[in-house]
This record gives structure tokens, sequence and C-alpha cells, in this order.
């Protein structure tokens, strides 16, 4: 599971959207969406001003990773 999700994070970063993980008080909990996300809006991400992207759960990253390849 984990090396399918370095794969779609390195197809991701080659695109208009890409994966980074979000690092809170030490912890990677959740992993920050940026770019051309108007796509993802409605996956269920809380949108981040400060960060400029969508914060989604860590639990959600090979869905998430999926809906973009697919659909970005």
């Amino acid at each position: 599971m984990k090396e399918k999700a370095k794969v779609l994070k390195k197809a991701i970063k080659e695109g208009r959207v890409y994966m980074e993980d979000y690092e809170k008080d030490g912890h990677v909990k959740s992993f920050l969406v940026k770019g051309d996300t108007k796509e993802i809006k409605d996956l269920g991400g809380k949108w981040n001003r400060a960060l400029q992207g969508g914060i989604f759960p860590k639990s959600m990253e090979i869905e998430v990773a999926d809906f973009i390849k697919n659909n970005t």
C-alpha cells in the first residue's frame, strides 16, 4: 500500500495538482493538496487559506491520489 502511494504521489507531482504531507505539532496526520484543486473540493478536504490548499486526513491519501490521477 505504501509503494502504491509513493508511485501515485510521483505521478501527481508531474501534473497540475500535487500532494505533500502536512506536519502539525511534529506529527503527520494529514496531507495537503495544492495546485488546481477545483476538481477535488467535493472529496471532503478542508480548505486552508494560509497554505493555499486543501487538507485531507492521511486515511484518504490513496483515494484522493487515485481521484486526482484519473480526473486532472
